[in-house]
């Protein structure tokens, strides 16, 4: 059971379109440990035409500010 769940890094700034940052999700468990959940998340654009989530990264697609949402 995770107590927490968060991206890595929180914050993301990308240079335009074309450029890419690749990104973890860390889980905390009830005793303090933090694990590499990446693979068992989805992560979602909300502004996909701004930001699109490709294998592990998240690519620029146009100017302009986006959230993304991790589901695990």
């Amino acid at each position: 059971q995770w107590t927490a769940v968060r991206p890595e890094p929180d914050n993301i700034s990308l240079a335009g379109p074309g450029a890419r940052q690749r990104f973890l999700v860390t889980a905390t468990d009830a005793e303090g440990n933090d694990s590499d959940v990446t693979e068992k998340c989805r992560v979602l654009s909300r502004q996909p035409a701004v930001i699109a989530v490709d294998n592990g990264s998240l690519v620029g697609q146009s100017p302009g500010e986006a959230v993304v949402d991790v589901q695990c």
